[in-house]
């Protein structure tokens, strides 16, 4: 916070011109936790008032309410950058992606996940694989629709080539997969994740207004390490033709 020095000034300034009118301040939980141990409550503030958190529900809710009251019918559409008829399909995805997710969170560009997680074991063979698969010419595939993830959004992908590759991949490291990847594979690009259901549902109505389907160019295959939060590029195996 770097002191109360000037929080001090504040309350000062606040006490000289509290004859006629009213000072309410608002701290969040940490910032009053803070000043309480620093100043105690009562000896600054006349009164006290704790707020209980809101639930999603609620604030869903009043939303609604605020809405009906204004006789207004929102629109998300504006949220939602068209999906140009001859733009690139990845560049799109990528736009979709750093617009609707999580900032914190978005440390990759837009990409199909074939597996969750290979133990580090299998490293030095998934190398030799991947670059194997990769002599091949690129695989075709299309951006075919929405799909609901429940607390974010997916554009669905279609390959019957990128699913032959994966089946490869899943049949020789099969000992090693784990639940998640042994549960089949279902080709998406996730473009926003960890919101409310309501703002998903939102935001996939929104697009699914003008979507088309389109060819999706598949450039090559990923290895990366999660490290906690960011990823590490452990390697990238361009397809056959593909520069």
């Amino acid at each position: 916070m770097g002191g109360l020095a000037e929080f001090d000034h504040v309350l000062s300034t606040f006490r000289r011109y509290s004859r006629r009118c009213t000072w309410i301040l608002a701290f969040d939980l940490a910032m009053w936790r803070f000043v309480e141990r620093a100043r105690g409550a009562q000896p600054l503030f006349d009164r006290v008032i704790r707020l209980n958190s809101w639930s999603e529900d609620a604030i869903v809710r009043l939303i609604h309410l605020r809405n009906e009251d204004a006789g207004v019918e929102p629109d998300f559409s504006g949220l939602a950058p068209e999906l140009r008829e001859k733009a690139d399909a990845h560049e799109l995805l990528d736009g979709l992606r750093r617009t609707h997710f999580p900032p914190e969170r978005n440390q990759l560009p837009a990409h199909l996940t074939m597996f969750h997680a290979l133990p580090p074991s299998a490293e030095h063979e998934l190398r030799g694989r991947l670059a194997e698969l990769a002599r091949q010419r690129a695989p075709k595939a299309s951006v075919e629709g929405l799909m609901d993830l429940g607390g974010g959004v997916a554009f669905r992908i279609v390959s019957p080539e990128l699913d032959w590759i994966r089946n490869q991949l899943a049949e020789a490291f099969h000992g090693s997969l784990s639940a998640q990847d042994s549960g089949g594979w279902r080709p998406h690009v996730t473009i926003q994740n960890k919101v409310p259901p309501k703002v998903a549902r939102a935001l996939k109505d929104s697009l699914e207004r003008n979507f088309r389907p389109r060819p999706l160019a598949i450039h090559g295959l990923g290895l990366h390490r999660y490290l906690g939060g960011p990823w590490e590029t452990l390697g990238v195996y361009s397809f056959r033709g593909v520069r």
